[in-house]
């Protein structure tokens, strides 16, 4: 890694604690994204959008990954198209007037 890269990271790991793991965890938990929450924060002028980058790829190393709990699949969705294509077609007809549900 370059002398600059590594100034840059130590920088950078210097505020994680006081303001990147809050902005990393805003990045990836609620799927903001780094650009909008630079949109967002970025006027503030605290930190630089370098910064953002390195504090997501390193709150995603330390979270630690959902284990999802074994057991049947989950439901599928009734097809619906379906039920619609057969009410459209009472509907043409008119037998849907005939027979209210």
């Amino acid at each position: 890694m370059k002398a600059n890269q590594e100034n840059r990271r130590e920088r950078a790991d210097e505020h994680y604690e006081d303001i990147g793991r809050s902005v990393a965890a805003l990045v990836v938990d609620t799927k903001v994204g780094a650009r909008r929450a630079w949109a967002m924060l970025g006027g503030i002028d605290l930190y630089r959008f370098w910064m953002l980058r390195h504090w997501v790829d390193r709150y995603n190393e330390e979270r630690k990954p959902v284990v999802k709990r074994a057991g049947r699949p989950p439901r599928k969705a009734p097809d619906r198209s379906m039920k619609r294509k057969e009410l459209l077609g009472q509907l043409k007809s008119g037998r849907a007037l005939d027979n209210p549900v």
